[in-house]
């Protein structure tokens, strides 16, 4: 009876040590264990930062079956010298001081590190101001530039970004900002101020400032019309200032810069054609470059402020002005056998055929 129990209990050892070895157990292996980590690589490695900005970085496990895990949100983070970055639970380093630290992902007893430099800070945008600005024609405007780092700090660079007008038949800008509109192009320019690849930028509107029509009475209820209002730039006292030695018989206009015939011909009134080429002819006060104003010209001579502008204007310093009309050199584009004439009696403008005779009033541009 004990032989059988023996016998079953050998042969019993005997198989399970034929499924050991089959399973690979023995001397030949066993059951496998779990991989296990290795190393940690910490990306980027040596990363450089502006002060005021971040830095994300990721952790990436290598184990000891050769598999790689990004382990960024399962490792420990933290940075040796946190007055110069921190970071987070995620990864992500904020600079706090110009400076190096060194960030660790730790798991377990398994470290990766990089370096992280943060640098001064770099300017993050430029704001102009004004940022709209409107002008007179040959007026100048002041412009400013801010700059905003990467830290949220800001000053003044005006001196030190580059100017630049979009349109520099509207206008210029110097090297300090100030911006100067052309004196016969009204419009609208873009000025930038610019440093390195950062810029801002401002519109610039440059206007036709008319001058005041000279009247100064209201004629309306509610203090709404011209005499109330008087809008428009301001005439200069004098407004007219009469030529000496060689220019003593011409007058210039202070407001518009006009030279004027002091005493315009009224012996004989002529066609347009007889009037423009009479202007173009003239050699007067040493200048030969006479010319038939164009009705804005004309126009600008009349005082609405007076019930006769011609009288007016012969106690201004001018002589022989008659209260009649005068040709200006502006041709009705709707039908141009007409051309604009000016009353110098009371400012009205008007058409009439070529061929009509009035009085002309050369002109010249001043210098």
């Amino acid at each position: 009876m004990k032989k059988r129990h023996f016998g079953f209990f050998a042969a019993l050892v005997l198989c399970l040590s034929l499924i050991a070895a089959a399973c690979g157990g023995g001397g030949g292996g066993g059951i496998p264990s779990a991989a296990t980590l290795t190393s940690i690589a910490v990306t980027p490695a040596t990363p450089s930062i502006a002060l005021g900005t971040t830095q994300q970085f990721a952790a990436t496990g290598t184990f000891s079956d050769g598999s790689t895990q990004n382990l960024t949100t399962q490792v420990g983070w933290s940075s040796s010298d946190t007055g110069k970055a921190t970071i987070n639970s995620a990864g992500l380093a904020t600079s706090v001081a110009v400076g190096t630290t060194t960030v660790t992902a730790t798991s377990g007893n398994i470290v990766g590190t990089a370096t992280l430099t943060v640098t001064n800070a770099t300017l993050a945008s430029i704001a102009v101001t004004p940022a709209t600005a409107s002008i007179a024609t040959g007026a100048t405007q002041q412009f400013t530039a801010r700059g905003t780092y990467s830290d949220g700090s800001a000053k003044d660079i005006t001196a030190s970004v580059t100017w630049a007008s979009s349109d520099v038949t509207r206008a210029t800008v110097s090297a300090a900002g100030l911006a100067t509109a052309a004196s016969n192009a009204a419009g609208s320019t873009t000025i930038t101020a610019t440093s390195g690849s950062v810029s801002g930028s401002a519109v610039l509107k440059i206007i036709v400032n008319l001058p005041k029509t000279g009247q100064v009475t209201s004629y309306g209820t509610g203090s709404i019309d011209d005499g109330a209002l008087q809008r428009g730039v301001a005439w200069p006292t004098p407004r007219f200032t009469a030529g000496t030695g060689a220019e003593v018989d011409c007058v210039t206009d202070n407001l518009t810069g006009l030279m004027w015939v002091k005493a315009p011909d009224s012996t004989i009134t002529r066609t347009w054609q007889e009037a423009l080429d009479y202007a173009n002819g003239l050699d007067l006060c040493g200048h030969t470059d006479w010319r038939l104003p164009n009705k804005k010209e004309l126009r600008s001579l009349a005082n609405y402020g007076e019930a006769d502008v011609a009288t007016w204007l012969n106690n201004q310093g001018f002589s022989n002005v008659q209260a009649s009309f005068y040709w200006s050199s502006t041709t009705y584009a709707g039908l141009t056998t007409l051309a604009g004439f000016v009353s110098m009696f009371n400012g009205l403008m008007g058409y009439d055929t070529k061929g009509g005779s009035y009085y002309a009033w050369p002109v010249r541009s001043g210098q």
